[in-house]
């Protein structure tokens, strides 16, 4: 099986309009090679927060 690894850098929680359409934009990017490369599977990490991983955190995550 391969699991290609997604970028280190989205932030799929930013509360940074700039970084959280990059963050779209590169993701999309991604699962869209994956599905050219039949590859089922996609390993990412969402993002980060500074101080501690909250709910609103969580949840711009699962809406974005």
């Amino acid at each position: 099986m391969i699991l290609p690894h997604g970028s280190y850098l989205l932030n799929c929680g930013s509360s940074d309009a700039r970084i959280l359409q990059e963050s779209r934009e590169s993701l999309v990017d991604d699962l869209q090679r994956c599905h050219t490369l039949g590859l089922p599977y996609f390993n990412f990490h969402p993002g980060i927060v500074h101080i501690f991983v909250d709910i609103v955190f969580c949840a711009l995550i699962v809406k974005n």
